[in-house]
């Protein structure tokens, strides 16, 4: 078995859809023989993942599989390769460098050891 590396996009559409187009780029890791494999696995993968759901406002959601975007093999798995990269631009980069470093506090308080009282 091999391993490849895809990008799923899914639309998602909010009420009656009357909104500014949002599209979810997941990446995902996926286990196959061969490349066409990977291919329709990963197709299968996005179909089976569709959803829709009610918020707790009552707005409608719905989760649109739209296709795989990419799909590579990998040749190996190791500590620290890069799966995936992306060039953000902001028209502020104080901004962007301060919303990353907040989401890097947030993502270690919750990896911290918590502490048991007695």
């Amino acid at each position: 078995m091999k391993w490849f590396i895809t990008k799923l996009v899914f639309k998602v559409v909010t009420g009656n859809g009357n909104h500014t187009p949002q599209f979810d780029e997941q990446v995902r890791l996926i286990e196959a023989r061969s490349l066409n494999e990977a291919f329709f696995k990963a197709r299968f993968i996005g179909g089976r993942e569709e959803d829709a759901f009610m918020t707790e406002d009552l707005n409608a959601v719905r989760w649109e599989f739209v296709d795989v975007f990419e799909l590579k093999e990998l040749d190996e798995l190791k500590d620290g390769m890069e799966l995936h990269s992306r060039i953000h631009e902001t028209e502020s980069a104080e901004t962007y460098i301060n919303f990353v470093q907040h989401r890097a506090q947030v993502i270690e308080q919750q990896t911290k050891p918590q502490l048991v009282s007695a």
